[in-house]
């Protein structure tokens, strides 16, 4: 029996700068507000171990192991409830002296403040959210992170996942350290009967997109909801060119000072953003605008096209739209560039949040458990978002699920973004100067140096390897 959607909400998931980060880009990205942070009650799969038939007096065969692990999610997250239920069914079928600990902090901000002050008092968790970003390459140099590539080819953890969320959970040399929590893929959700009453249809490439938007706009239809307060939204907009013009390379080579951002790929994807803003494609006010507002603004009826991932499926489902919206939104894939590097089948998806794993507390009893995750993860947060394992029921009985469920099938990209992969000083740079750069107050040229002189000063110094 098909599962319903259920919604990964956006205010605890959602708020950071990508994923599509604790929350990103995802039910996994974080979000802004204050910290709050929880625990389970101690029950959980310790008080499933107490139920086994399996002897746990055996501490040789059973060996105990308690593990802390720190999410950054709320409690109520797909994937902190099926991690909670892989932990019972292991302290039931498999160590009864196994238990599990959870722990929250749901936005990223705090997390990260979280991690480092564990971090600095050698409380290192033994399992805890974490992007593969420079952070988390920092924390596998100082020997923090556990590197889990040979344990992933030993039990070909690999072929158990959709390749997209399973590449989130490595850096791009493919140093695997974190294994995904949900697939996420993402779209150009659109009000069907605005591009009807505009005279236009889902565009195909790049070129038709810039169309689609200035017929919208001759016909008083504001063409994209967009929010300038969490500029990781408008920054998608920037890798979008990178990645159709130069797939992953560019902004590998753009993080470490390698490129420059005042190439011709970098100054194509500036004068894209600031053609959007400029010529009036956002809504009035954008820069002023959540992500959440923003959101609403679409759902609203108010807008032509809205950029979200699959995190949000459930508010675009027809029994949460209001009636005038019943039936009326669907949505495309990025469009390509002709004679560009990536096709129409690789565009932005992920995993979540990965799941990581401490390297100091690592022993036999994690990697076991490790692999009984890998392997039995899926089915229980099937039942809220789609499973980052190949195999498994939809979450939802309804057309728009189904269909995302077929282009999960076919989606072949794993893309890095340059909000994720940035040195911290200079991603703040970015997330500055691109809502600049979207309302017209600096040139393309401007944005492009600025950014270029962020990495040139601070990449060195922080990309070590």
């Amino acid at each position: 029996m098909k599962k319903r959607v259920v919604s990964v909400l956006l205010a605890a998931a959602l708020g950071m700068g990508l994923l599509a980060g604790c929350a990103g880009t995802s039910s996994d990205t974080a979000g802004s507000g204050a910290a709050v942070s929880e625990k389970t009650d101690g029950a959980g799969s310790g008080q499933a171990g107490k139920e086994s038939a399996l002897d746990a007096s055996d501490t040789e065969k059973y060996p105990v192991k308690h593990m802390v692990v720190l999410e950054c999610r709320s409690p109520e997250a797909p994937s902190a409830k099926a991690l909670q239920s892989v932990a019972d069914a292991y302290t039931r079928e498999v160590n009864p002296n196994f238990s599990l600990e959870q722990q929250y902090v749901p936005d990223m901000i705090t997390y990260k403040q979280k991690i480092k002050t564990l971090i600095a008092s050698n409380e290192v968790p033994d399992m805890f959210s974490m992007d593969a970003d420079p952070y988390a390459r920092k924390l596998l140099e100082q020997g923090i992170l556990m590197d889990i590539t040979d344990i992933c080819e030993e039990h070909n953890l690999k072929d158990l996942y959709y390749d997209a969320p399973f590449k989130w959970g490595a850096f791009s040399d493919g140093v695997q350290v974190g294994l995904p929590v949900e697939s996420d893929l993402e779209f150009f959700w659109y009000n069907k009967q605005l591009f009807e009453q505009a005279g236009v249809t889902p565009p195909k490439t790049m070129d038709e997109f810039m169309d689609v938007c200035e017929t919208l706009k001759k016909h008083d239809i504001t063409p994209i909801a967009m929010s300038g307060k969490e500029p990781w939204t408008m920054l998608r907009y920037l890798v979008f060119m990178t990645y159709r013009l130069e797939g992953n390379d560019y902004v590998n080579g753009l993080v470490r000072g390698d490129r420059k951002m005042s190439e011709p790929t970098g100054m194509a994807a500036a004068q894209f953003v600031q053609d959007l803003g400029t010529k009036g494609y956002f809504q009035t006010g954008f820069a002023s605008f959540d992500l959440s507002s923003a959101q609403d603004y679409f759902l609203g009826g108010n807008a032509a096209m809205f950029y979200i991932g699959t995190w949000e499926l459930n508010s675009f489902q027809d029994e949460n739209l209001n009636e005038n919206m019943k039936g009326n939104v669907d949505y495309f894939t990025l469009p390509v560039i002709e004679g560009g590097a990536t096709g129409e089948n690789q565009y932005i998806a992920h995993g979540g949040t990965p799941f990581a794993f401490g390297k100091p507390n690592f022993d036999e009893t994690t990697e076991d458990f490790l692999v009984y995750f890998a392997n039995n993860y899926g089915k229980y947060v099937s039942e809220y978002v789609f499973a980052p394992e190949k195999g498994y029921d939809v979450p939802g009985d309804t057309e728009l699920t189904k269909k995302v469920a077929k282009d999960l099938e076919i989606e072949e990209g794993a893309v890095r973004l340059i909000d994720v992969d940035t040195d911290p000083t200079t991603n703040e740079v970015l997330n500055k100067e691109i809502v600049s750069l979207a309302l017209g107050e600096i040139t393309v040229e401007e944005f492009c140096r600025r950014i270029d002189e962020a990495i040139a000063k601070n990449a060195p110094s922080y990309f070590t390897w």
